[in-house]
């Protein structure tokens, strides 16, 4: 979480990335991505964040190392979009920006929209 360029909370959470489940992912995230803002001294007023694989221009994870054993079908329906779901559903649809590049998560954010109140994730590696 960063707050007017200085880092309120840097945390890292490990998942199971071989969960075929992409709730299961979702919801890791969301707890992790809501303990951190909650650092924050208001709302979120933008997300940037970064991924592993390859991650669209809209922020789609188009096939992100992360999720490496969700079934084709199922990953097209429900982990394309989820990082726009998670803004959309659980930040009240701020803007997000995923990109592939660990080094920038809040950067992008700040760019963005030009905001006080960021918080960035960066959603590993492989390894």
């Amino acid at each position: 979480a960063v707050k007017d360029n200085e880092v309120l909370e840097s945390m890292e959470t490990e998942w199971d990335v071989t969960n075929p489940d992409p709730q299961y992912h979702y919801d890791v995230i969301v707890k992790a991505m809501k303990a951190t803002a909650a650092k924050l001294p208001g709302t979120v007023e933008a997300i940037g964040g970064s991924a592993t694989g390859a991650v669209s221009a809209d922020s789609e994870a188009t096939w992100c190392d992360c999720f490496p054993n969700v079934p084709p079908d199922v990953y097209k329906q429900k982990v394309v979009p989820i990082f726009n779901n998670i803004a959309k559903k659980e930040f009240n649809g701020v803007p997000i920006k995923v990109i592939n590049d660990g080094e920038v998560t809040a950067l992008a954010a700040v760019k963005e929209v030009k905001a006080g109140n960021v918080m960035g994730i960066s959603m590993g590696s492989s390894e």
